[in-house]
């Protein structure tokens, strides 16, 4: 059996107005416990409405040492979801 992480966490980079022109980088370090193979393939999210449906940004990480760190540069300050799955075997199949 393939083994899957599927996550999905809504983050809140900042409090108070946000500006259009305000930018932040957002780092994501994921621990993998079980196989020190593979990549993370991450799919970022910037609304509720298009969650699961239409990507505002995706990454594809190799898991060096048991985790992988995906960072998005110069994305705009505000909530965040993610969803991720660690391709074992690098097929890119769940």
């Amino acid at each position: 059996m393939k083994n899957i992480l599927l996550a999905a966490l809504f983050m809140f980079l900042g409090t108070g107005s946000m500006s259009s022109q305000e930018t932040v980088t957002l780092t994501i370090e994921v621990a993998i416990t079980k196989h020190n193979k593979g990549s993370i393939l991450l799919a970022l999210y910037n609304s509720s409405e298009t969650y699961m449906k239409k990507t505002y940004k995706a990454s594809k990480q190799e898991v060096i040492d048991k985790k992988a760190v995906i960072t998005f540069q110069n994305i705009e300050k505000g909530t965040y979801a993610f969803s991720m799955f660690h391709d074992v075997n690098d097929n890119k199949k769940m």
